[in-house]
């Protein structure tokens, strides 16, 4: 099958509430041309895979967006690494170099104390 898109990057949501935030923005898809998606905390199997489809065969890039915590950390690693327990699933989903995590990082936590 093909796809056609005017996107340009495709950006995945761990919340739910911040995919409906954005979704109801009025100009946000004038202003980010951009596919969102998100997979309501742990992504299952077919929100991993649409995302690498897009990803593959629109070459879209994919920012992954998530809470800066350790369980955040790990759905982004959800969509960018395979699965050792699942080869089958890991070839459809496994997004590797082509994910990148947008978000807070430690440097900045370390900027907001207070001083």
């Amino acid at each position: 099958f093909r796809i056609n898109s005017r996107a340009e990057f495709v950006l995945v949501l761990e919340k739910d509430t911040v995919f409906e935030r954005i979704v109801q923005e009025e100009n946000f898809c004038d202003a980010f041309p951009g596919i969102v998606v998100t997979g309501r905390g742990v992504p299952d199997v077919a929100t991993r895979a649409l995302v690498a489809v897009l990803h593959r065969m629109l070459g879209l890039r994919v920012a992954v967006l998530t809470d800066y915590n350790p369980w955040g950390f790990q759905i982004f690693q959800t969509y960018r690494l395979p699965s050792e327990n699942k080869p089958r699933e890991t070839a459809l989903t496994a997004l590797g170099g082509g994910a990148t995590w947008i978000g807070l990082d430690s440097a900045q936590v370390r900027g907001l104390a207070p001083r």
